[in-house]
């Protein structure tokens, strides 16, 4: 998926909630995975948020998509220390019908 496919989709997923675009591009990433984090404001319910979305693919073509929320006045404390947790990701690699045998 191309970011500018990713920011049409989140953009139509937060719907009435969406306010803005804050922060995006991609990110260093271990192992040859692709990461384009893409941060989002809004409000969920009536509190001001921030919806931090993260897109990772690998080389290989599988994909994961992975969110965050945390309300708008922790986003500058927050950092980025989603991107600790999402440099973990590791994709299981499929088996071959040979390999199965």
């Amino acid at each position: 998926m191309k970011p500018e496919e990713f920011r049409a989709q989140v953009q139509q997923a937060l719907g009435k909630q969406f306010q803005q675009f804050v922060q995006e591009g991609e990110v260093p990433a271990p192992r040859g995975l692709w990461i384009y984090r893409l941060a989002a404001a809004g409000t969920a319910g009536d509190q001001p948020a921030i919806w931090i979305y993260h897109l990772v693919a690998s080389p290989q073509g599988q994909q994961l998509v992975c969110i965050f929320r945390i309300h708008a006045s922790q986003f500058d404390n927050f950092g980025a220390k989603d991107l600790a947790l999402v440099g973990t990701l590791e994709f299981a690699t499929s088996k071959t019908a040979s390999s199965q045998k």
